[in-house]
């Protein structure tokens, strides 16, 4: 049995993605600390970029018991069940959302219209992070970051937030039984 293994952060940030895609929101959505340095990864017309990284220093997060516990089917595309799982623990991690917007139009001396694209992208991440995480997202604080430089491209947003994900058992594979002919010779 092959299946596609996935942790729950990935997959929050996939869907974060999808929703700003799907509301015609060009902005790149990155997972981990390396992203938050590079130039590289900036959304279409430059900048416009969400990266969320872990965000509790050196700790991993909180572990508690699983919510709704007990076996659950993993499903195909086709619908059709293909192996069996259950959660083991729920996880809890500290995330902050780093929004990075530019208006290129705009001087860089221009704060007002480097800071309306931040605000007007962290909102747009608000919402990707509601609708992803869903009741399993708690927000917390924001934070601008200012570098010590005269001069910056666009600014910086830093939204914290909550995550609490599940963690699964190892899937087992679905045996399904086909009768075969019934012995009637049996005593």
């Amino acid at each position: 049995m092959a299946l596609t293994v996935q942790s729950g952060v990935s997959a929050f940030v996939e869907r974060v993605q999808a929703f700003l895609t799907g509301h015609g929101v060009d902005a790149s959505v990155r997972l981990g600390w390396v992203e938050r340095p590079k130039q590289i990864n900036q959304g279409p017309g430059t900048a416009n970029r969400i990266v969320i990284m872990p965000s509790d220093g050196a700790k991993g997060g909180k572990l508690g018991p699983p919510l709704g516990a007990g076996v659950r089917p993993i499903k195909n595309a086709a619908g059709q069940t293909i192996a069996m799982h259950q959660p083991i623990a729920s996880w809890t991690q500290e995330f902050t959302a780093y929004v990075w917007g530019v208006d290129s139009t705009q001087s860089k001396e221009n704060d007002g219209a480097q800071i309306e694209p931040t605000i007007l992208l962290g909102i747009w991440a608000l919402r990707g992070i509601r609708v992803a995480g869903q009741a399993d997202v708690v927000l917390g604080s924001t934070d601008w970051t200012k570098p010590g430089v005269q001069l910056q491209y666009g600014r910086e947003l830093a939204i914290h937030f909550t995550l609490r994900t599940p963690v699964y058992d190892v899937p087992e594979e679905v045996v399904v039984v086909r009768p075969g002919p019934i012995n009637r010779t049996l005593k």
